[in-house]
């Protein structure tokens, strides 16, 4: 059992060095994540408007367009602290268009929320 105590701590420094060794040999970037959807198109979806429930949006609307897809929630406490970056790239970047998506989000607590802070988004929708 003694020997089991002296050997424990060496173990898990190998197993943690042993980690790091291939996460360098495999050139892993910790600030680059791996994306599943990178360079893919776009799922097909469909979207109701949060303000009109007779108009929806699809992903064939948004061909051709540089798009940035934003899922949102009034609830959300990240979702607000980044609200404000949107207007800032919608300023930069007019022609880009900003799709918004509420996200487990009762619909007017969603309106309430973008009325408050304001709507960067060129069109909000309903997940």
């Amino acid at each position: 059992m003694k020997k089991l105590t002296l050997l424990l701590p060496l173990i898990l420094l190998t197993t943690v060095c042993l980690f790091f060794l291939l996460f360098i040999l495999f050139e892993k970037d910790p600030k680059n994540p791996p994306s599943a959807l990178l360079n893919k198109n776009l799922p097909l979806f469909s979207s109701v408007n949060l303000y009109n429930n007779e108009e929806y949006l699809v992903s064939e609307d948004l061909k051709d367009k540089y798009t940035l897809i934003n899922f949102f929630a009034s609830w959300c406490a990240p979702c607000k602290a980044e609200h404000s970056l949107f207007f800032e790239i919608k300023k930069q970047i007019p022609e880009l268009f900003i799709l918004g998506i509420s996200y487990k989000d009762n619909p007017n607590d969603s309106k309430k929320y973008l009325k408050e802070e304001g709507n960067p988004y060129s069109f909000v929708g309903i997940d």
